[in-house]
């Protein structure tokens, strides 16, 4: 038996009180004055005798009680004599497929564990993963198998290839205990890794998986092998000359801190646009700039920006890249001759232009003269009758419109369309706003917005009401359109028929409108690999090869696409094309393997003997505290294989105890004041 609190031990020094209690128990019997002795009868005097304890079976009973309270606050617990042997076990063997398994002779050494360890354990019941950002399973056999059994593992084994994806050892662990959940054998983990400490979780926690009884470790590639990870931008501001930004990080190669120099190369169309060696110092980021380099002319411009010197990865060392315009977004004001009021156009166009990424362009005529590259439109019409045809083809388009409600009458004609005096002084208040929509319009602060004046609209079917006045009254609608997005706000923006365009709750409005319409129609200019992209309806996605990532029939709707290779796709739509960049994960490239103390840590969580590829003398390095917190939760979860706590032995003891005590004592102290 093992105690895992002993220190409460301690608390055997207060058995001594229920001694002390019960020897000076005895009552010394009271002195009575009496006057005379005269008429008393002589007696034997009594016979002296030694103090003795009384009611020993109660003194008993209480020493007892405080002994097993002691023992259960120890903890104590049995390691159970049942470890399951190979043949009896479920075997899980795990590869790392993670970009970092692509450094030199790291892949190479874990398909070689692999293939002895699968020899090793034969015809056992046995299943294959492979693990990037998400677990496979590759595949399995049961120990019914006869010899032989494992050949197709190790052809699927050997036709493995590790991916561009970042791992994650958090999400691996928790997904290996609910699959050996499904197991009846103890489970046993066979961990082929190069153990990257950028894949431990943020709570270290995350890694218990109680469901799997043991953990073995295989590293590979556990020499420290030095790696600088390139990451660049593009940019031009003037269309004709641009900038290149350049940042390096590298890491491993021990832990000097003496510098380092690699030369980074521009290039364009095969052609050198620069070349600077750079001093690098391991652990720190560096970034430099190279300005005023000259555009080529080319309508699409890609750059390569690359790393001359070779390290222990080779696929983070050049960067594929497009020039950026860092062109705004633009947002046209459309008016006309027969436009009631003039001042929509002004108060949008102020809102609009304090942000230094839209550009506003007023124009009067009709949609017709509306820009192709333009996808943004802010309009104003009667909304008393339908909305005009070209405004609902050019939102069908796939482009974007807000319909203001020019045909709300101004303040010298309220008087007509008001209910009472009491709205045409104090005015309606927002009453409810559709916070569970993009639009986020639950963030935006209402107070002091009054509306005076406002048109009953007739709703279609398919409308959304996002915001009404306290009236009930509609106050922004969206509509919906096959494509493109369609906002209807039922105010004239005039500053007479309410306040709105002269409170900050305006601004908000505007900006939470245009972010709205632009995430619509563009995607990001960059992803991760192994993230979703979610692209709009009507987009194509295309490779560097040339090839369609989207299915045609999938086209008419919004989609998600998961980029498994670095380098820049194209996205195509009815406007034109817009380029992607994938770009490798910057943590994946740190190949710096996990600390021993993190490392036992992990096998903390669980009952076995640490493997022997692991430095023994580490151990002690782990957290004492940690450790103990930990077992206490095992202990009380009762989910640790090998342990088995006394403790639901101990309590039920204690209580029977107790009640005894509780009985015998009421039941030899009820004695009468005579003493008999």
């Amino acid at each position: 038996m093992s105690l895992l609190f002993p220190l409460y031990f301690l608390g055997l020094l207060g058995l001594a009180l229920p001694w002390i209690l019960h020897r000076f128990s005895d009552q010394t019997p009271p002195e009575l004055l009496f006057p005379s002795k005269q008429f008393l009868e002589s007696t034997t005097p009594p016979v002296s005798r030694k103090r003795t304890l009384r009611y020993r079976a109660l003194l008993a009973l209480r020493i007892l009680s405080l002994l097993l309270l002691c023992l259960l606050f120890a903890q104590p617990w049995i390691k159970r004599d049942n470890l399951a042997s190979v043949n009896e076990q479920h075997h899980m063997i795990v590869l790392d497929q993670s970009f970092s398994m692509q450094a030199e002779r790291r892949w190479d050494a874990a398909i070689d564990q692999a293939n002895e360890l699968l020899q090793q354990l034969g015809n056992n019941s046995i299943e294959l993963f492979g693990f990037d950002n998400q677990i496979q399973i590759l595949a399995s056999q049961n120990n019914e198998i006869q010899s032989g059994g494992n050949t197709s593992l190790q052809a699927v084994l050997n036709d493995l290839q590790p991916s561009f994806y970042a791992a994650d050892y958090g999400v691996l662990m928790q997904r290996l205990d609910r699959l050996a959940a499904d197991h009846d054998l103890p489970v046993k983990l066979w961990l082929i890794s190069d153990m990257q400490a950028s894949a431990l979780p943020v709570q270290i926690n995350a890694l218990y998986a109680p469901n799997i009884r043991s953990v073995e470790f295989l590293p590979v590639g556990t020499d420290d092998q030095l790696n600088v990870h390139l990451m660049a931008e593009a940019q031009s501001t003037n269309g004709a000359t641009f900038s290149v930004s350049v940042s390096l990080m590298a890491s491993g190669g021990g832990t000097s801190t003496n510098s380092i120099t690699r030369t980074v190369q521009i290039k364009a169309a095969d052609k050198v646009l620069e070349s600077r060696t750079i001093a690098i110092v391991p652990g720190e980021l560096t970034v430099f700039s190279v300005d005023d380099l000259t555009l080529p002319a080319s309508s699409r411009l890609e750059l390569s920006v690359s790393l001359l010197e070779s390290d222990a990865l080779l696929a983070d060392n050049e960067q594929k890249l497009v020039i950026s315009s860092g062109a705004s977004v633009g947002v046209v004001l459309l008016t006309s001759t027969q436009q009631r009021s003039r001042s929509a156009p002004v108060f949008m166009a102020t809102v609009l232009e304090t942000d230094s990424a839209v550009e506003v362009q007023s124009i009067s005529g009709t949609v017709q003269q509306i820009p192709d590259d333009t996808s943004n439109l802010f309009v104003g019409r009667d909304m008393s009758v339908d909305i005009e045809l070209d405004v609902l083809q050019y939102v069908d388009q796939g482009n974007s419109a807000l319909v203001y409600n020019e045909a709300v009458v101004g303040l010298s004609e309220i008087t007509d369309t008001v209910d009472s005096s009491d709205t045409l002084f104090a005015g309606l208040a927002i009453g409810s706003v559709n916070e569970a929509h993009p639009l986020a319009l639950g963030s935006i602060n209402w107070t002091g917005t009054r509306f005076f004046a406002t048109a009953d609209l007739q709703l279609q079917n398919d409308d959304v009401v996002l915001i009404s006045l306290s009236s009930g009254q509609p106050l922004l609608i969206e509509r919906s359109s096959a494509r493109g997005r369609l906002l209807l706000l039922n105010d004239p923006l005039d500053g007479l028929a309410s306040n709105l365009p002269l409170q900050p709750a305006f601004v908000d409005l505007m900006q939470s409108i245009l972010n709205y319409f632009d995430a619509s129609t563009s995607v990001p200019d960059q992803v991760l690999v192994g993230e979703r992209l979610s692209l709009p309806a009507n987009v194509q996605l295309i490779d560097a090869q040339g090839n369609a990532l989207i299915e045609l029939g999938d086209q008419s709707q919004s989609s998600s696409v998961e980029l498994e290779v670095p380098g820049i796709y194209t996205a195509l739509n009815a406007r034109g094309e817009k380029s992607i960049r994938a770009l490798l994960d910057p943590a994946e490239a740190d190949l710096r393997a996990i600390e021993p103390d993190a490392l036992n840590a992990w096998l903390a969580r669980y009952a076995n003997e640490v493997p022997s590829s692991v430095d023994n003398a580490a151990n002690e390095a782990v957290d004492s505290e940690e450790r103990t917190a930990l077992n206490v939760r095992e202990l009380i979860n009762n989910r640790d294989p090998d342990r088995q706590a006394l403790w639901r032995w101990l309590l039920p003891s204690l209580l029977l105890l107790v009640l005894l005590e509780s009985w015998f004592a009421n039941r030899r102290l009820n004695v009468r004041r005579d003493g008999s």
